[in-house]
Formats: C-alpha cells, sequence, structure tokens
C-alpha cells in the first residue's frame, strides 16, 4: 500500500510541532483504549455495592439498636443471673453460678433473686408508688409475675445387676416428665415473695430427686429505651448429682418503627435491593441459553450474588414476621392487662391464659430476633464479598481473594491430614481427662479445647499431674505436631500463593496507577457532562454512530463517514474521544488484511479526522495518553514491587508494545508494518 501524503495545511501544522514523532501498533492502541473503557466502567460499578452495603447496615442499626439492647441485657442479667468468686463468710449470699446442690436454690431465691425482682420499697424502706414496683435494675418492670415452672421424672424400678437391686432400687425416667409452674405477682412486697418460697421449701417436694429442671421466666419492659427482655434462668439436676445453671436475656425492640428513620432506611434498601435483583434477572436472561446450573452454581461469584438476594429477603421475612407479632391487637390487649395490680393468679385462670400468652409470644419474638441476627450476620458478609467481586479488575485489589482461591486448590489434602490428627488428639483428650477435667468432658468439648489450645487460650495446669508423664507427651505432642508443624505448613502454602499471585499482579503491561484510572474517570465526566449541557449526550452519540458504524448487511466499509465529524464531536479538552478513536481503530484493523495497518502515529490522527482540525499537539497527547497506558519497562514501582529487577527481555517485550522515534522530519512518511500481535 503507498503511504499516505498529507496535504499542504497539514504539512504545515505538523512542521510547527515538536521533531519528535510518536508511534504505537494500531492493534496496541485498540487495545489500550479498550483496557481504559473496561476498567472506568469497572471503577463505576464499585459505587453501587458499595453504598448497598452501606445502606444495609445503616438499616441494622436501625432495626437492631445493639447498644441499647446490650444496656438493657445487662442490667438485667447481671442483676439475676449474679456470679462471684469472692470469700465465702456467714454474711454472703448465694450467688446464681455459686448453686451447687438443691438447698443452695433456696438460698439463691430467698437472699439475691427475691429482693432483686419484688421492689417495693426504696433504700430507705420507704413504699414506692405502684407504677414503680417489681422494677428489675430501676428501669426493667416486670409483666405481670415471675414464672417458676419445675419438671419433673417419674420413678421406676432401677434396671441393674440383681445383686445391686436392694442396694439402689429406684431411679427416675427422664422420658417420662410432668411440670408444674407458679405464678408470683409483679406487686408482691419482698417479704411476703419471702414467705413463698419458704412455704414451697416446706413442702419438701417441690424440689426433690426426681427434679429434671427449675426454669425461671421474667418477661421486663424497659419505656427509656422502649423494649422488652424475656430472661431465662435455668437449672438442671444433672444424672451425675451436680446442678448446671445457665441464663439468657434476649432484648426485643417494643415498636419497631417508632423513628421515621426506620422506614427511611427500609426504602433505600429496597432501592438497592430492586437494582440488584434486577441486574440479576437481566443477566439470567441474556444467558438463559447456557443452562440453569452454568447461571445459578456456575461461578462463586454467581452463588454469592444470589446467596445475598436470597439472605436479604429471608432477613426481611424474619423482621416482618417480628413486627406482625408485635402489631397484633390480641398481643397488646394482653400486654396492658398485666400492669393491673392485686390479681390472684391462682384463681384467675383467665389472666393466666393472658400472661401465658404474652410470655409465649414474646419467647417466640425473642427467639426471630436471634434468627434475624444470625441472618443479619450472613447478609453482611455476602454483600462484603459482592465489594470485593468489583475489585477483580485491579490485579492488586483483588490480591486477597486470587490469593484465597490459590491457596484453597492446595489445601483439599491439607486439611484432610489436618483433620485426622486434630480428630485423634481430641479423641485422646476425651479417653485420658474425660473424667476429671472439664475442658475434656465430652468430645464436642475437647474438640474446643483443642482448638484453643491452638492459640495459647488453655491452662495447663488443669491437666498437669494426670497420668504423669502421659499428660505431658500429650500437650507437647499436639503442640508440636498440630501447633508447630501443621500450622506452618498451612502458613507456608499461604505465602507460597500469595507470592504467586503478587507476581502475576505486577506483571500486567497495562497501567493500572490510581492516578491513571482517576484520570480517565474524570475526563469521561466532565465529557459526559458537557454533552448533556450541550443536550447532545444520547443524540449526538446516536448521530455519530449511524455516520461511522457499517451499514446493515455490510461488514467492511471501504470508507468510513469520520470525515463528516466536525471538532466538536470529535475533540474534547484537548484530546480526541476515546470511544470515537477505539470505533475507528477497529474499523481500520478490521481492513488490515487489505491495507496492511501498523504503526498509529499523530499523522494518521489528524487525517482519520479532517473536517475536526485536530491539532498536532492534540493528536500528539492523545498518542501520548495511549501510550502511558502501558507500564514503562523501566518503573522504578514495578520494580520495587516484584523485589527484583527485571530481565533485558521482558524489558524488550514490554517495550514493543510501543516506540518513540526522534529526529524524524516531515519528509519522512509512513511504512505501515504487519502487525504481529
Amino acid at each position: 500500500m503507498a503511504p499516505n501524503v498529507a496535504s499542504d495545511s497539514l504539512q504545515q501544522k505538523i512542521k510547527a510541532g515538536d521533531a519528535s514523532r510518536l508511534e504505537i501498533p494500531v492493534q496496541t492502541a485498540y487495545d489500550s483504549l479498550c483496557h481504559d473503557r473496561k476498567i472506568v466502567r469497572a471503577v463505576w460499578r464499585i459505587p453501587v455495592p458499595v453504598l448497598y452495603f452501606c445502606a444495609f447496615v445503616s438499616m441494622l442499626f436501625a432495626h437492631i439498636p445493639a447498644t441499647n439492647m446490650y444496656e438493657q441485657g445487662y442490667a438485667v442479667s447481671s442483676t439475676l443471673a449474679t456470679s462471684g468468686s469472692d470469700t465465702v463468710t456467714t454474711d454472703s449470699t448465694m450467688k446464681f453460678y455459686n448453686i451447687g446442690q438443691i438447698s443452695d436454690v433456696f438460698d439463691w431465691l430467698t437472699d439475691t433473686f427475691v429482693p432483686s425482682v419484688f421492689i417495693t420499697e426504696d433504700y430507705n424502706g420507704k413504699a414506692l408508688t405502684k407504677d414503680l414496683w417489681g422494677r428489675v435494675a430501676a428501669f426493667n418492670k416486670v409483666l405481670g409475675a415471675v414464672n417458676f415452672q419445675v419438671t419433673r421424672k417419674a420413678i421406676h424400678t432401677c434396671i441393674t445387676q440383681p445383686f445391686l437391686e436392694n442396694l439402689y432400687p429406684h431411679c427416675y425416667d427422664a422420658s417420662n416428665t410432668t411440670t408444674e409452674q407458679k405464678l408470683i405477682s409483679f406487686d408482691t412486697p419482698a417479704t411476703d415473695a419471702i414467705g413463698k418460697i419458704n412455704a414451697l421449701k416446706a413442702q419438701g417436694d417441690w424440689l426433690d430427686f426426681s427434679t429434671e429442671e427449675l426454669l425461671i421466666t421474667i418477661v421486663t419492659y424497659n419505656g427509656e429505651l422502649q423494649g422488652y427482655a424475656v430472661t431465662e434462668m435455668q437449672l438442671t439436676f444433672s444424672e451425675g448429682g451436680s446442678v448446671q445453671t445457665s441464663s439468657s436475656t434476649t432484648p426485643a425492640l417494643s415498636n419497631p418503627y417508632s423513628a421515621s428513620l426506620t422506614t427511611a432506611a427500609d426504602t433505600i434498601v429496597l432501592m438497592f435491593f430492586l437494582l440488584a435483583l434486577g441486574t440479576q434477572l437481566r443477566r439470567l436472561y441474556r444467558y438463559r441459553r447456557s443452562g440453569i446450573r452454568t447461571l445459578v452454581c456456575g461461578d462463586v461469584w454467581v452463588v454469592i450474588e444470589h446467596a445475598s438476594t436470597v439472605a436479604v429477603v429471608a432477613f426481611y421475612f424474619v423482621w416482618i414476621s417480628i413486627v406482625l407479632l408485635m402489631y397484633q391487637k390480641e398481643f397488646r390487649n394482653n400486654l396492658a392487662s398485666l400492669v393491673v395490680t392485686g390479681k390472684n393468679w391462682a384463681s384467675d385462670a383467665e389472666a393466666r391464659d393472658r400472661l401465658y400468652a404474652v410470655i409465649d409470644r414474646l419467647k417466640a419474638v425473642a427467639k426471630l430476633t436471634v434468627a434475624l441476627r444470625l441472618i443479619a450476620t450472613l447478609a453482611i458478609f455476602l454483600l462484603s464479598l459482592r465489594i470485593l467481586k468489583r475489585f477483580r479488575f485491579h490485579p492488586r485489589l483483588s490480591i486477597l481473594t486470587r490469593t484465597v482461591a490459590s491457596a484453597l486448590h492446595q489445601f483439599g489434602a491439607f486439611f484432610v491430614v489436618f483433620i485426622v490428627i486434630f480428630v485423634t488428639f481430641a479423641v485422646s483428650g476425651t479417653i485420658l481427662f474425660g473424667d476429671r477435667v472439664e475442658e475434656f468432658s465430652s468430645l464436642e468439648t475437647a474438640m474446643e479445647t483443642c482448638i484453643n489450645m491452638l492459640f495459647g487460650n488453655f491452662d495447663y495446669d488443669s491437666i498437669q499431674g494426670l497420668y504423669a508423664p502421659v499428660c505431658m507427651f500429650y500437650y507437647w505432642g499436639y503442640m508440636i505436631v498440630v501447633s508447630l508443624v501443621l500450622l506452618n505448613m498451612m502458613l507456608a502454602i499461604v505465602l507460597d500463593a500469595y507470592a504467586e499471585v503478587s507476581s502475576e499482579s505486577y506483571k500486567s503491561q497495562y497501567n493500572l496507577a490510581v492516578t491513571r484510572i482517576v484520570d480517565n474517570m474524570v475526563w469521561t465526566c466532565l465529557l459526559w457532562m458537557n454533552d448533556l449541557v450541550r443536550c447532545k449526550s444520547r443524540k449526538n452519540k446516536r448521530d455519530v454512530s449511524a455516520r461511522t458504524a457499517p451499514q446493515i448487511g455490510e461488514t467492511i466499509r471501504p470508507q468510513l463517514n469520520f470525515a463528516e465529524l466536525d471538532r466538536a464531536d470529535v475533540v474534547f479538552r484537548g484530546r480526541i474521544r476515546p470511544w470515537l478513536l477505539e470505533r475507528g481503530l477497529s474499523a481500520m484493523l478490521e481492513q488490515k488484511e487489505e491495507t496492511q495497518t501498523g504503526n498509529l502515529t499523530p499523522r494518521m490522527l489528524m487525517e482519520m479526522f479532517p473536517s475536526a482540525s485536530i491539532q498536532e499537539s492534540e493528536a500528539r497527547a492523545t498518542l501520548q495518553h495511549i501510550m502511558d497506558g502501558f507500564v514503562r519497562p523501566n518503573s522504578s514501582n514495578s520494580d520495587a514491587h516484584n523485589g527484583e529487577q527485571q530481565s533485558k527481555d521482558e524489558d524488550e517485550t514490554v517495550h514493543s508494545a510501543y516506540v518513540v522515534r526522534q529526529g524524524l522530519n516531515i519528509t519522512d512518511t509512513v511504512t505501515p508494518t504487519e502487525d504481529t500481535d
């Protein structure tokens, strides 16, 4: 093909410029423009999942005010479920977690529990007003009454060896139980409540050998924080003779939509949810022919997107269930009836039914609240992974996910070995120390203890001296094999994967510096605003596309309509519009078999748009910007991250992406060379 001959006016423009001239292969220039376009689009996609995540988190803090719930729950639990290791004296009161036998239960009830719950007088002994009766920790009012539920086991003849029948004739069947409930009203004075507890103690059969469990349920309302709290204090009398104590306090909001901010947060989350759902449905429709399995489970990131959508739906399903339960008229009427004083709970069956209905409803709300928190936690993790998905375009921002993915391929065999050794030590610990040490009393607790040993959270004194020197061999064998060897092997796998991924991250020929990405984004944004102001962001782009795109039924256009484009359609802020130049280079590459397209020069850019009156400085700036899209071979940043100097072959490979020629004058001609990419 004969070289292009510039016109006289074009030659004057080039003579007025710098003597040096830039060249870059057309294919390389096209790849750079495509890469910049994809990077800008990828960066613009980041704010949506970030804002979605922030909106969801804001909504969570509106629906689940953790600070207020903690204050309410801690005040109630610390007052009722007391614990302590202080020196026991004659004046010491029994703590809940120090209960060790049946007699301790009555001591705790009369000395600690009753004075903390049945409050009708202040600390000076003066009578309080009725609205202040039954307040736990000052602001948590007991609703209705305190429920004491005792579960008893049926007695039966022990199944044992004949010579032991007379020694231990009767046993208790845990599969055949009965329950009994006692109610003490919130307005009962402490002295009267203590009298009722002592009366139960005097009976001798309220708590005895057949007792399996004592469950105390207290429902409170805090008007300062507008929340309920369901407190369950459980004492389990094990078959071994010990008393196991446990307590749980679950707060819940009394008015889920007391603030307008909550509704606004739900609305914003709904908008982002619909946007994400629409994107997923559009993708499913676009690739519907690839199969449902490929669409739903084809890629781990696709699974994460679908899972996050399901998690958000599940969260709001549980949340709406809680709201409906709290706003039911029957529940509110039953709740209002509990504040009436002077009720006889033993004879008033209707009052008991109302109280039990409120307790059951609030227990259900408490369980749903726990489920809501678990689902919210899962949703937060999945939404954060959606953000990490948007970082895949950048080799350094995605280094964490790629390192984990690379390491997981090597973890398969390692985990098999690790689990075998870990379970071996857990079972051995249970067999050796299970009868004497609580940390190894069951296989589950032994596995938890072995995990704690890995992180140094284990007291060796608890097994020291047991079956010496077996305990020493067990402990140090576990620490050497699992902690020192296996954990370091796992760390080595992760470090090898990181080194491999990190080295690949800095070998990219494209320039992924933040400054370039920001520059492209700002330039694109300004271009969009400029076209919007000129009311041409759509109309002009369609017009330009119509003049530059191939006609219907035409695969290759011998002559493109770039000559019809004026300066405003081509040049913006000293550079040629990237998308327009990309289309032009694409057309040139389609014709390369005929034209043997070679290197792109400023002169070619000026000739490509003759009606745009492109200045040489603008053409050179455009070409220089394209060349800056590649990492220069002597980049100190690349050397610093790679940790070693690039070899000569690598320099030549990167350097071939662009060529800078010096000293060419106007008489030089461009001889296109065949593209070798």
